[in-house]
């Protein structure tokens, strides 16, 4: 098998982490925005918020409830 510059065999439709919440897919926004609204009735009266762990960079992206609200809304058309 090939190997990269790591030692690491590459993986099919690897692309590399995200810089910034810009360039975060716009389906990863949407699959936790529908986790959090999944959540919120088990925690009343809490914050659910959500990240994304990218251990390849090591970065972690805070996703902040105006963006999951808007991917919640354009998937729902409210």
């Amino acid at each position: 098998a090939a190997a990269t510059a790591r030692g690491r065999a590459p993986t099919a439709g690897h692309r590399p982490a995200p810089a910034s919440l810009a360039e975060v897919p716009p389906a990863y926004v949407l699959q936790l925005a529908l986790y959090r609204a999944l959540l919120q009735p088990l925690y009343p009266g809490r914050t659910v918020k959500a990240a994304l762990l990218f251990t390849e960079a090591p970065r972690l992206i805070e996703l902040p409830a105006s963006a999951l609200d808007d991917a919640l809304a354009r998937l729902t058309g409210a």
